[in-house]
C-alpha cells in the first residue's frame, strides 16, 4: 500500500533492505557506541546531522534498524534530528539554539574531513572515522573531549 515503509528489516536489525532491494547497514561498533551513550547516568542527549536530499528515506532508516536489545534508533536518538541538504554547520547552529546547549558541550563524529573540520572551528569536539565510527575513535574522541584543538583522527592543517 501507499503508507508502506519502503524498507524492511534484516537479520538482527542492523540492516535494513528497500523495496529495490538496496541494503543499509550501520558499522558494526555503531550499536555498542549508541548503546553506551544512552546507557550513561549523565544526562547524554544523541541526535543526527545528516546532510541528504531523502530526508524520508534516512528517517525511515533510522525508524527501522535496531539496537542489539531490539529498541529502535528512534527511541535512544531523542534529540534533534538535522536532516537536511545543507551545511552541517547550520544544523549545529540549530542545535545550540533550540537545545541550549554551547557547541562545547557536543561530540561529532562524522566520515567527511571537510565537515570535521568546519564542526570543529565551532568548538565541538570532533572524532574523524573515514571508515565509519570504531569504537576505537570513539573511545579516543571521548578521551579527549572537551577540546577545542583539532578533530582526533584528523591533523588540520
Amino acid at each position: 500500500g501507499k503508507n508502506q515503509s519502503p524498507f524492511h528489516l534484516l537479520g538482527d536489525g542492523s540492516k535494513c533492505q528497500s523495496r529495490m532491494g538496496s541494503v543499509v547497514s550501520l558499522f558494526p561498533d555503531v550499536r555498542y557506541v549508541l548503546q553506551d551513550l544512552s546507557g550513561r547516568d549523565d544526562e547524554v542527549a544523541l541526535g543526527i546531522s545528516s546532510r541528504t536530499q531523502h530526508k524520508d528515506w534516512a528517517e525511515e532508516i533510522v525508524s527501522t534498524l535496531t539496537l542489539s536489545d531490539g529498541k529502535p534508533l528512534n527511541e535512544v536518538l531523542t534529540a534533534p534530528w538535522e536532516i537536511k541538504d545543507e551545511r552541517k554547520t547550520l544544523h549545529f547552529e540549530r542545535f545550540v539554539s533550540n537545545m541550549e546547549l554551547s557547541f562545547e558541550d557536543m561530540v561529532f563524529f562524522d566520515d567527511n574531513a571537510g565537515n570535521c573540520k568546519q564542526i570543529s572551528r565551532l568548538g565541538v569536539t570532533v572524532g574523524y572515522c573515514p571508515k565509519g565510527l570504531s569504537r576505537e575513535i570513539y573511545e579516543r574522541t571521548l578521551m579527549k573531549y572537551p577540546t577545542k584543538w583539532g578533530v582526533v583522527g584528523l591533523e588540520i592543517e
